[in-house]
């Protein structure tokens, strides 16, 4: 089965507040009106452990033929083998899939999902089905029901580091970060240099208020890989009192090509830093 999942930069909202030590009253009211209202783009991987590419529709192949008689996904994960629950999967099931596969290549995502839901229906012990499934309602955006179907893989195959995540993901997504730090923590102890989870770690950590060492650690780590991981990585040193350190992640962030809500986070790094275009940002 295509064990995918794609990148979601329209993910959950993770509220952001800037606020110094050093700001007056008046100056911290202007700094929470100015708040960033900051979306960071969530890790969505592959279940080969391969990150899906912006833009692309994020499935993977058969290696298979439509007759095969145990279907296994091609990619870099050469330690995946067919299963019993592959050995076992009914033709009706497998051609429903097959037909999915299809269907989501094509960007017909909701005739994607109809037919991995004939398919389960058919054969429904069967994880990567449930997770593909899980693909197709997040690209829907349809976190509940995406949340469900992850947690149903992961419960039929307790080994499936990238379920964990993509439900850390999904709860991170419906604000529910005690949660997802849960999900991220039970991906790590599976693959500890995962580096999705360890991402989405952090931000959980971070969401949740928890300033800590371990989440300052997670998130500088996370930073050649995920840009929006210097803005998380501000708050939390702001939080800290340390203000100085989060001015030049927030530099960093805004000297990066292409980086997202770029005008937003100048704003706030006006405001931290008393520019002159604070005013311009607190007029808006």
């Amino acid at each position: 089965m295509f064990r995918v999942l794609v990148p979601c930069s329209f993910f959950a909202l993770l509220f952001l507040m800037f606020c110094s030590t050093s700001l007056n009253a008046q100056d911290a009211r202007h700094q929470q009106q100015n708040a960033v209202r900051f979306m960071p783009p969530l890790p969505m991987v592959f279940m080969d452990g391969r990150l899906a590419e912006p833009g692309s529709p994020g499935a993977t192949f058969w290696a298979g033929s439509d007759d095969s008689n145990g279907l296994v996904p091609s990619g870099t994960n050469s330690n995946r083998t067919v299963s019993v629950a592959d050995l076992q999967m009914p033709a009706a099931a497998r051609k429903e899939i097959l037909t999915s596969q299809k269907k989501f290549a094509a960007g017909d995502l909701q005739a994607s999902a109809d037919h991995l839901v004939k398919a389960l229906k058919i054969y429904p012990r069967y994880p990567e089905g449930h997770h593909a499934l899980g693909v197709c309602y997040v690209r829907l955006k349809q976190f509940d029901q995406a949340l469900a179907e992850f947690q149903s893989a992961r419960t039929m195959d307790p080994t499936l580091v990238e379920s964990f995540n993509n439900e850390a993901a999904m709860l991170f997504t419906l604000h529910r970060f005690s949660e997802s730090e849960t999900a991220a923590r039970h991906a790590l102890e599976l693959d500890p240099v995962h580096k999705p989870s360890r991402y989405l770690l952090g931000l959980s950590l971070a969401a949740q208020n928890q300033n800590t060492a371990e989440a300052m650690e997670l998130l500088r780590d996370s930073r050649s890989n995920y840009l929006p991981a210097r803005v998380a990585l501000a708050d939390v040193l702001l939080k800290r009192g340390r203000t100085e350190e989060a001015i030049t992640e927030l530099q960093n962030y805004v000297n990066t090509p292409g980086a997202p809500d770029k005008e937003k986070i100048e704003c706030n790094l006006a405001n931290l830093t008393h520019a002159p275009e604070a005013a311009t940002c607190r007029a808006k």
